[in-house]
């Protein structure tokens, strides 16, 4: 079951990630330095281990794409 929502921004190359209420929680972006997408969360944000395997996947995905 998705928990999170991600909506690619692209005037800067980045995904915007969000809750089921439209709550924002902070972003992908790629890091070309270790040439993979990276989770950059919001300040004081809290994550289940099933919203962390959301994000682990998504970014394994993107980086197959890249």
């Amino acid at each position: 079951m998705a928990h999170l929502r991600f909506e690619y921004l692209e005037r800067n190359n980045t995904y915007k990630i969000t809750n089921r209420k439209k709550e924002y929680l902070g972003y992908l972006k790629y890091y070309k330095s270790w040439k993979c997408w990276i989770f950059v969360p919001m300040y004081d944000c809290i994550f289940s281990a099933d919203c962390m395997q959301e994000i682990i996947d998504y970014t394994k995905e993107l980086t197959k794409v890249k």
